[in-house]
């Protein structure tokens, strides 16, 4: 396979601060949604009317409906999932989205086991105990039961002395 050095699309674009347009040669059309990753604001192809023209350029031409055929709108679907540089989380997401919380493994544990590393997971998105109190969880002796996957909670922080209890 040639390279068709697609990299340089992002130099063009920010050292001389123009569109930068792709003539792709390629045999497959693959080149497209790369270009667009890349930066490229135009794009040609050459195309053919029916698959089995014998054109000179036939070999890196395509059919609207054949082997690497373009679509329509296919580059503003490509530039819709590009995004953008920043993440952000959506209203919908809420204020976990992006949070990891601490959670029980794939076994329930129950009241009065005392927590060991292997018990805990730190997945997203997060609600309960957040995945830096880790660390606060490890040698404490449960207070309640936990289902296999459920996060933990402020409360299993809870430390008993003589009757009286405080969160650590």
């Amino acid at each position: 396979m040639r390279a068709e050095n697609l990299r340089a699309i992002a130099t063009l674009a920010r050292t001389f601060d123009v569109p930068v347009r792709l003539s792709d040669h390629g045999a497959d059309g693959f080149a497209l949604p790369l270009a667009i990753a890349l930066g490229a604001t135009l794009y040609e192809r050459h195309v053919m009317l029916h698959a089995n023209d014998q054109a000179i350029d036939a070999p890196v031409s395509s059919t609207a409906h054949g082997p690497g055929g373009l679509r329509a709108g296919g580059g503003a679907d490509c530039r819709a999932r590009h995004g953008r540089e920043r993440r952000r989380a959506s209203q919908s997401s809420g204020p976990t989205a992006f949070r990891a919380a601490v959670r029980s493994c794939e076994r329930a544990l129950h009241a009065g086991r005392r927590i060991t590393p292997a018990d805990i997971i730190a997945l997203r998105p997060g609600s309960g105990l957040p995945a830096d109190r880790e660390l606060d969880l490890i040698g404490r002796v449960l207070p309640r039961d936990v289902p296999a996957g459920a996060p933990f909670l402020e409360g299993d922080l809870v430390v008993q002395h003589q009757g009286a209890s405080r969160v650590a």
